[in-house]
């Protein structure tokens, strides 16, 4: 159709027309597609032509990821593990593999085998991304990505802990809870030994805070002059199984300010504005009790 325009209609994914009827692109799935493009001439008028394309098997098959190890997604790794990242691939045509590991946007050189040794160290905490691509000479798959995290878990105990310890074991527990919280980042977790505890405050880090033994035997305490768990502006935060008592603060929540509580007791908190702002809830403000 002279001096045209050219629209798709139904056109199959991967394939695209320009407005000369230039048709180009790639169909991975073998099959007969059919679809419709509108010839709309400078006149207005529209012309319907009828296409039909097929798509033949390539001889040479991509390889197919047979098993994955761990499984593709999410994985959480404790700090201080090692863990093999391994991908099982057949090739129908026999052809020999190649593999490609990518960490964090960057390739690993050094790293062409079927499986991959992850270290998290120190060095590794926080969040990672991690592929395998398996080449065959013709096709180049992903066999499996993964979002790694490699997480902390720091030890607090009021009995027996130092602040000048690193937390991560035990033997080696911080002696707040604050001290565990200002070393943590998003998604690490801090286990509290009993005892009675200061107030904390997180400033919305996602983070989860477990008292070892519930609330019967993990207090924070704010001593009628402070609130017990200021958390910030979210729910990010979780403390799960602990008492907070005494807090005491002239604004909301003397007891807790955000945050999501799970198991938690609160008793005893207070708090008082002037007359002008009226009284506020004593116990918990803006957070989620569960």
């Amino acid at each position: 159709v002279p001096d045209a325009v050219f629209l798709p209609m139904g056109i199959p994914a991967g394939l695209t027309l320009a407005e000369d009827g230039t048709l180009s692109g790639e169909i991975e799935v073998a099959g007969t597609y059919g679809f419709q493009v509108y010839a709309e001439e400078a006149g207005g008028r529209l012309a319907v032509v009828p296409v039909s394309i097929t798509v033949a098997e390539h001889a040479n098959k991509r390889p197919v990821a047979e098993a994955v190890q761990p499984a593709a997604g999410a994985v959480t790794l404790p700090l201080g593990t090692n863990v093999i990242f391994a991908v099982t691939v057949s090739d129908a045509n026999g052809d020999d593999l190649s593999y490609t590991w990518t960490l964090d946007g960057e390739t690993l050189t050094d790293e062409t085998a079927s499986t991959f040794a992850f270290s998290a160290t120190e060095e590794m905490r926080g969040a990672h991304t991690l592929r395998c691509d398996v080449s065959d000479g013709f096709w180049t798959v992903c066999a499996a990505d993964w979002s790694v995290f490699v997480q902390t878990t720091f030890a607090v105990d009021a009995a027996n802990g130092s602040d000048d310890s690193d937390g991560l074991s035990d033997g080696a527990a911080k002696r707040t809870i604050q001290s565990a919280i200002d070393a943590a980042i998003d998604g690490d977790v801090i286990r509290v030994a009993p005892g009675v505890y200061e107030p904390i405050y997180t400033d919305d880090k996602r983070v989860t805070i477990i008292g070892v033994g519930g609330s019967d035997v993990c207090v924070i305490d704010g001593g009628q002059t402070n609130r017990c768990a200021y958390f910030g502006g979210t729910t990010n935060t979780v403390l799960r199984g602990f008492t907070l008592r005494n807090g005491y603060v002239s604004d909301n929540g003397a007891g807790s300010y955000y945050g999501t509580l799970i198991d938690c007791v609160l008793t005893g908190n207070s708090t008082y504005r002037p007359q002008d702002y009226g009284y506020c809830g004593g116990g918990a403000c803006y957070g989620v009790l569960i």
